[in-house]
């Protein structure tokens, strides 16, 4: 049992509670009683780190920026007994002296590959630096330098490795120190005494590796470089970290391609020094070829190569073995190192592998082909077809000779086709015989032309023949001058007869057959035939057959003709019209069926549409039924009653004619009318009091036209100011249109029946216009005397004009140029003011100043609100001057402005 406490002890270089030393480290060293040791802890300004140590000696280096430190030791034994230190202050102000490793000197723990090394210091202090000494291994030497920048350059350096460490003084004692560092001199490079490859003789496809004696304390990898002699091969890159001994392998090295292969090794210590060597690794290789990749069963097969090294050195009268289905077949090399064996293939169809092997003084070096081993295929001797000439819709057999060695055939299969590939008949198999006789299943050809045959023999092991033929066939065509005759008519049918090579067939035997009655003809030099027989008395359908034969080869064919009596004449069915009210320039289809039991000989198209009936010009027709179709553009208007018939015979002259069909002209829309004024979009549109006016509408019918206004604020027309009806084309705004307000309006056309579309909407803004005219712009008093005072309301002398030319009301104001040299201006000398015109109430007098007012320079009311209608858009500006006493004789000109303004702001 262990209840005793572990004692503390601070030990130097630990200074003393409270110390401040100049420096920016400290050591905390203690001695402890006790051994066994769980934990030695140091708290250092309230954090704990672990101490540096063994058994009863620990230690710790701090160093830390300047400041007081307060620091303590805990210490735990392995039965748990605890004990700490006193808790110690330490204050540090070492950053006055700072020291700091400057390039070039090499970083701590460096391993150099040179005899020198550079010391360089920088040294940052309060005060004045007085010395600075290194401790290199252990002996003190004074630096070179002053001030910030200290250094030794150490040379002549044996290798090994040194420690050093700077000290620093300044000129008030304070003393601080680096850290000791390390440096590793070593310029010797690595010592390669043996190299090799195991196995010391690699084999082609085998792998191998590279193995170096390499010597050196610091060696810290060996690289390994395989490639071909010449530079064709890829590198191959092998690096090795880890050694046994002196001995480093690359990993294994696998060679694929035949040749003769370099190979170095480059070993590198810390220092990066280096040292290479380097090897040849020889190849033993052996070429294989067969006389044949794919054989049958117990077929000889001759096996042969070349045996040499990589250097091409050829080895002569060297054994070499080939194996096969595990039998071995000898033979050896001739003077030039080929080898050729003659092996025997399996007595079984599969695929093998021909191994080839051959070693010569520890050397080995294999090489394998695969070989294809099948059984004998089947041979097809002949094939035919039975008949041998086959004819068109008739049928036929493929028959084929086929033998095999091994008596081992297991079907046939039998492809017919079209030698234009246009027609194919299904695979036709077959899997049974007699002897040696395989036939297929019965073949019919109903399609002329020259067709071709292939059939394949297989046996059980895949093996197959193969054989094809041709088979040509004989070929007849057949035509009537007409199919639909009356009893007892002549019929001539025609054709040509060929082979389906379309050689033509001369003087070949033609038969026509018609109700048992048959008539016999030739061939001519190209092959046509033409043979006249009489119809049947009976009516009906007869088959006409005709029969072609010609050395052998068969060929018929046959058509149907119908016998008739002209018993009915024509009847019609099924009047149609696309539309039952067309409208002007529409287009009409008429239709109706016209049918007879014998033939249908020709029709006219009848119709009224123009007031009068009016017959098309006659149309030939055939057969017993026909669909007459007559388009017609409407031109007419709405007002009659169009009716057509159709009148029609068959080709005995029986007529007929069809009901008569009437449909009345639909109403046709009118065309909408274009917008003419107030156009659309006008900018600089002032009129209050428009003309609405549109181009007249055209109606396809003629018919008399109305046309619907609009005029509203919304393009939608939701609301209208107007909506009515006229039949004229223009229409005076009956009020004033309000300024700067978009308008909409737009006008359609109606028949009575049907409106028009709307040709668009037409929308504009009467926008507000200030403009005033002086349709008399001067005022003449002629001769007045001095003190004398004359005005335009009395006269002789008349006032001037000015007229709004706007179409809003205006205030005017005016001003002028002095008049006379001699009284002073803006005085009762020269006056004017506003006074109805002819048209009186053109503005307003209530607001419109009623005396005269002196002329100056300065813009003063004349009249307010000054109408802009015509009727009342005038007034008269009146002028009164009095001549002073000692003005001067001479003209007297003054030039007045008048301004107008919108008087609704």
């Amino acid at each position: 049992i262990d209840t005793t406490l572990p004692n503390i002890s601070f030990e130097a270089p630990t200074g003393n509670d409270s110390d401040t030393v100049s420096r920016s480290f400290t050591y905390i060293n203690v001695s402890i009683t006790e051994k066994n040791l769980e934990s030695v802890l140091l708290e250092w300004n309230g954090v704990n780190e672990s101490m540096s140590g063994s058994e009863n000696i620990w230690f710790k280096n701090k160093t830390a920026v300047d400041g007081t430190y307060a620091y303590r030791v805990y210490v735990t034994d392995l039965a748990g007994n605890a004990n700490q230190t006193a808790l110690r202050t330490i204050t540090l102000s070492g950053t006055r002296l700072k020291i700091d490793f400057v390039p070039p000197t090499d970083g701590n723990s460096s391993v150099v590959s040179r005899n020198y090394t550079y010391i360089n210091v920088s040294i940052n202090a309060t005060n004045a630096v007085d010395t600075a000494i290194l401790a290199w291994n252990g002996v003190n030497e004074t630096m070179q330098g002053s001030g910030l920048n200290w250094f030794v350059n150490k040379t002549d350096l044996a290798d090994g490795t040194y420690t050093y460490r700077v000290y620093a003084n300044d000129s008030v004692g304070t003393v601080n120190y680096t850290d000791i560092r390390t440096v590793t001199v070593d310029h010797t490079p690595p010592a390669l005494a043996e190299n090799r490859t195991l196995p010391a003789k690699p084999f082609f496809r085998g792998s191998f590796i590279i193995e170096v004696n390499a010597t050196d304390a610091n060696i810290v990898s060996v690289n390994f470089t395989v490639n071909s002699s010449d530079g064709t091969q890829p590198v191959i890159n092998s690096n090795a970290s880890a050694h046994n001994g002196d001995f480093w392998n690359s990993s294994p090295v696998s060679v694929n391609v035949f040749g003769t292969w370099n190979w170095s090794a480059t070993a590198i210590d810390l220092a990066d020094n280096r040292v290479e060597a380097s090897g040849r690794v020889l190849l033993l290789g052996i070429t294989e070829s067969l006389n044949a990749s794919s054989v049958i069963t117990n077929d000889s097969v001759a096996v042969s190569g070349l045996v040499n090294f990589s250097n091409s050195t050829n080895l002569s009268g060297l054994q070499v073995n080939v194996t096969i289905n595990s039998v071995i077949y000898n033979g050896s090399t001739d003077e030039n190192g080929l080898y050729n064996i003659t092996v025997t293939a399996p007595a079984s169809a599969g695929t093998y592998s021909v191994t080839v092997n051959t070693t010569y003084e520890g050397y080995l070096a294999n090489n394998s082909l695969a070989l294809s081993v099948s059984t004998n295929p089947p041979v097809i001797n002949s094939n035919a077809t039975i008949p041998g000439k086959p004819f068109l819709n008739g049928t036929f057999v493929i028959q084929v000779n086929a033998t095999d060695v091994e008596n081992d055939i297991v079907w046939l299969n039998f492809t017919v086709n079209r030698s234009d590939g246009s027609q194919a008949l299904a695979n036709v198999n077959a899997s049974n015989h007699t002897n040696d006789l395989w036939n297929s299943s019965l073949i019919a050809i109903n399609v002329f032309g020259t067709w071709n045959y292939s059939v394949r023999a297989i046996d059980s092991s895949g093996n197959a023949d193969e054989g094809s033929g041709s088979i040509i066939l004989l070929g007849i065509t057949e035509a009537f001058n007409n199919s639909l005759v009356l009893a007892d008519e002549s019929i001539a049918v025609f054709g040509r007869v060929n082979f389906s090579n379309n050689s033509a067939v001369a003087n070949a035997t033609v038969n026509v057959t018609v109700n048992g009655t048959t008539l016999g003809g030739n061939t001519d030099a190209q092959g046509e035939y033409n043979v006249t027989i009489n119809a049947p008395v009976a009516s009906g359908a007869y088959p006409v057959t005709v029969n072609v034969s010609y050395s052998g080869f068969f060929a018929n064919y046959s058509r149907s003709i119908t016998v008739t009596g002209d018993d009915e004449g024509p009847t019609w069915k099924d009047n149609r019209t696309n539309a039952s009210s067309p409208k002007v320039g529409e287009i009409l289809l008429m239709n109706v069926t016209l049918e007879d039991d014998f033939r249908l000989g020709h029709y006219v198209f009848s119709w009224n549409e123009s007031g009068s009936w009016q017959n098309d010009s006659l149309v030939s027709i055939s057969g017993t039924s026909y669909n007459v179709l007559v388009s017609k553009n409407i031109t007419a208007n709405s007002t009659p009653l169009v009716g057509w018939r159709v009148y029609f015979n068959d080709s005995f002259g029986k007529a007929n004619a069809t009901g008569i069909f009437t449909f009345k002209v639909g109403n046709s829309a009118p065309l909408p009318p274009n917008l003419s004024t107030p156009a659309s979009n006008d900018s600089s549109y002032y009129n209050r009091t428009p003309a609405f006016s549109w181009e007249n509408a055209t109606d396809p019918d003629n018919d008399s036209l109305n046309y619907q206004f609009q005029l509203s604020l919304f393009p939608d027309f939701s609301s209208t100011l107007q909506d009515f009806t006229t039949s004229n084309s223009s229409w005076p705004y009956p009020g004033i249109l309000d300024l700067n307000v978009p308008y909409y309006w737009r006008v359609r056309a109606n028949d009575g029946t049907d409106y028009s579309q709307y040709p668009g909407i037409g929308n504009f803004t009467v926008y507000s216009l200030v403009s005033v005219s002086l349709p008399k712009n001067n005022v003449s008093f002629q001769v007045l005397l001095l003190n004398q005072v004359n005005d335009t309301v009395y006269g002789p002398a008349t006032p001037m004009s000015l007229r709004n030319d706007g179409n809003t009301e205006i205030n005017i104001t005016f001003n002028g140029t002095p008049l006379f040299l001699t009284a002073a201006f803006n005085s009762s000398y020269f006056q004017v003011k506003a006074n109805e015109s002819t048209e009186p109430g053109a503005y307003n007098t209530t607001y419109t100043p009623q005396d005269w007012s002196n002329v100056s320079t300065e813009q003063k009311d004349l009249l307010r609100m000054l109408g802009w209608q015509d009727s009342a858009d005038e007034a008269e500006v009146e002028v009164r001057v009095q001549v002073p006493s000692v003005e001067p004789a001479g003209s007297k000109i003054s030039n007045m402005t008048f301004i107008s303004r919108s008087a609704n702001g």
